[in-house]
């Protein structure tokens, strides 16, 4: 079983026996190393590695520790290790292949590229090891729980978090759902969990040989109609070890594996497994820090660009309104300035208009669609409100029979963005092409005009609110449009083009 979970570790991981003695080195290290299996086990780590750090043989490196380790095979290679004790092994290491790489990365480093997605505000790490390792656990016939420690009450609780069973038929897996009714909607005093508050009062794994006897107990405690000795022997929840989860340096949750098979040798497994749900909470902590961070720094810049938008506007209407005063004091016309004042608050208007539509939540209602008619009611909208700029280009439409799942108003309001854009972009006598093409599921809807190509540092920046190189542009059309777009499922980009320039809404495409 412990060569098994060593050979499903993507980073190459070793285990030194006390004493120097390599116990264990997986598929992933043997890759590295050039060398066939079972060549590296017995060996002694001294004469595989250079400049080897003396704690690592004498038994004084901590668990977490991380240092440059240098193997010899068939090739040199130089891992980024880090370390973990183990008490019947000695200790596992797991590195990562630094042989070309200048900067020390922890494993907690590996997994922040691993499950974190900075652009996003829901950071699910810990969620996303969970699903991606339970094949693995599935696999090997292992049962998984993890429960989550809570101390915001007079006493420390602890409720069930995420659970994975290795059922052999439906009738099982309706026996387990029996077994663990009493317990998965509920939080349990640590105190009625004797192993449980064992592990988080010592801060030490440890290895359970009679399973159906302790967690009988627990269930008898909490009065559940349930023969739970009897059913889980039934189960193959035999034996079970049991480690413990930090999250900044206090006991956060505690890993339960349990089997029929499980032996205290692939303690070291769970150990492992334990060690990387800690570094995937943190991250997950990290992320979503970072996301509130990003969100606060969002709403100041944006009160900050409201602001200056909405006083150029009000500035020019105050100046307008106090010359109307002063002339039609003295009879004269105000024609022009009405005309300033109607300008201003067409400005301010699509200022809202645009705001609303960027900040408000939408609900779209999917539904299937031909594109043509709803480019075509599109564009004779756009004709009716600005007919001056329409009539300065030339229209190429052919978006043929595609079909997507949106909602239609939203798609429109999307769409009419990007043809105003594309409009004013194009400038007198150019041309602007609407065309559909389909990619497997999606279909994207391309809007392209023949002016200049943007500039590099401009296209990074077309989606941000309130970027604008127009005098008198708000800068939220095109984040309105990302917006309108991805509520519906899609994504709105900017094409690669060397004439011109090109946006795609990329949709659903219906069923």
């Amino acid at each position: 079983m412990f060569d098994a979970v060593f050979d499903a570790l993507p980073d190459p991981a070793l285990v030194v026996r006390a004493g120097g003695e390599v116990a264990a080195a997986n598929a992933a290290l043997r890759a590295l190393l050039g060398a066939p299996a079972g060549a590296l086990v017995g060996r002694r780590i001294d004469e595989l590695a250079e400049d080897l750090p003396t704690a690592l043989l004498d038994g004084s490196c901590a668990q977490g520790d991380v240092f440059r380790l240098v193997l010899r095979g068939r090739r040199r290679v130089a891992l980024d290790a880090r370390v973990g004790r183990v008490s019947e092994l000695g200790v596992v290491l797991v590195g990562q292949d630094a042989t070309e790489a200048a900067d020390l990365r922890s494993t907690i480093g590996r997994l922040s590229a691993l499950y974190v997605d900075r652009r996003s505000a829901a950071m699910t790490g810990l969620d996303a090891l969970l699903a991606g390792s339970r094949s693995i656990f599935e696999g090997l016939g292992w049962n998984l729980a993890l429960w989550e420690l809570h101390d915001d009450g007079p006493a420390v609780e602890v409720s069930l978090r995420y659970s994975v069973f290795t059922a052999a038929d439906a009738t099982q897996l309706a026996e387990h759902q029996k077994l663990l009714a009493p317990i998965s909607e509920r939080r349990i005093p640590l105190e009625a969990m004797e192993r449980v508050s064992s592990v988080v009062s010592g801060r030490e794994g440890l290895f359970i040989e009679n399973m159906p006897r302790v967690g009988s107990k627990l269930l008898r405690e909490l009065a559940a109609d349930v023969d739970a000795e009897g059913l889980m022997s039934e189960l193959g929840l035999t034996r079970g070890a049991v480690a413990p989860v930090f999250v900044d340096e206090r006991v956060a949750y505690v890993l339960l594996v349990t089997g029929r098979h499980i032996a205290e040798r692939d303690f070291a497994a769970v150990q492992l497994f334990a060690a990387m749900v800690s570094a995937a909470e943190q991250v997950s902590a990290l992320g979503q820090e970072m996301a509130r961070q990003e969100r606060h720094a969002a709403l100041g810049q944006m009160a900050a660009q409201l602001a200056h938008e909405v006083r150029n506007p009000l500035a020019v209407l105050y100046q307008a309104t106090s010359q109307m005063r002063r002339r039609l004091k003295r009879g004269e016309g105000v024609d022009d300035l009405m005309g300033m004042v109607e300008e201003e608050s067409r400005r301010l208007d699509r200022l809202v208009n645009d705001l609303v539509h960027f900040a408000a939540p939408l609900e779209p209602r999917l539904r299937d669609h031909l594109l043509d008619p709803l480019v075509r009611h599109t564009l004779e909208g756009l004709q009716a409100e600005a007919p001056e700029l329409c009539a300065r280009v030339r229209f190429d439409v052919d978006v043929g029979e595609a079909r997507v799942r949106a909602d239609a108003l939203l798609l429109r309001q999307a769409l009419a963005h990007l043809l105003h854009n594309a409009m004013g972009h194009a400038g007198e006598g150019g041309t602007v092409r609407v065309a559909a093409v389909r990619q497997g599921d999606e279909v994207g809807l391309s809007v392209a005009n023949d002016g200049p190509p943007l500039e590099p540092d401009v296209a990074a920046r077309v989606f941000e609110p309130f970027f604008t190189t127009k005098p008198s542009g708000t800068g939220l059309g095109l984040a309105v449009v990302r917006r309108l777009v991805s509520d519906q499922g899609g994504r709105a980009v900017l094409d690669e083009a060397t004439e011109g320039v090109a946006f795609s809404l990329w949709l659903p495409a219906a069923e």
